[in-house]
């Protein structure tokens, strides 16, 4: 027996990670079903994750969202550091675009999301290139762990 090697000081070499599926994805764009939403997860950002206590955390947004004292207006700062794959800047009105197509008939998003979406958010705005402004409905404290850290 030879003896086990000492332990080096020096990175382990990075290898691709393979993963298989059982089923191919038919989008890229959302959390519908079978593997899509893990394949998506690797693919975007969103706005805010959960932690293992399941407390929201920002991500894509700068922090937590600002609730107007109604409950009904969101702001939501986007961090100027996160880009695209292709280097360009990742600005709010892609936020934007990625909850209006949860409020649309297309969603193709997982049914409950949509839904939630729909009933809940009455428009998205962008009042500057980093800023997402939300009006709800009614006030919906769940619209941040439900669609905020989904969607």
């Amino acid at each position: 027996m030879s003896p086990t090697p000492e332990p080096s000081a020096s990175a382990p070499s990075l290898r691709p990670l393979r993963v298989a599926l059982v089923d191919v994805p038919m989008s890229l764009m959302g959390v519908a079903e079978g593997d899509e939403p893990w394949v998506s997860r690797f693919v975007h950002a969103r706005l805010y994750g959960l932690d293992d206590a399941f407390r929201p955390v920002p991500s894509v947004a700068a922090s937590l969202p600002v609730v107007s004292v109604d409950g009904l207006t969101w702001t939501i700062r986007i961090r100027d550091d996160v880009t695209f794959h292709d280097g360009s800047r990742v600005a709010a009105a892609d936020a934007a675009f990625s909850l209006e197509l949860l409020r649309s008939p297309a969603c193709i998003q997982a049914e409950a999301l949509c839904r939630i979406a729909r009933e809940h958010l009455v428009s998205v705005a962008t009042p500057d290139p980093m800023t997402l402004v939300l009006s709800l409905d009614q006030p919906f404290a769940p619209l941040l762990a439900d669609v905020l850290a989904e969607a």
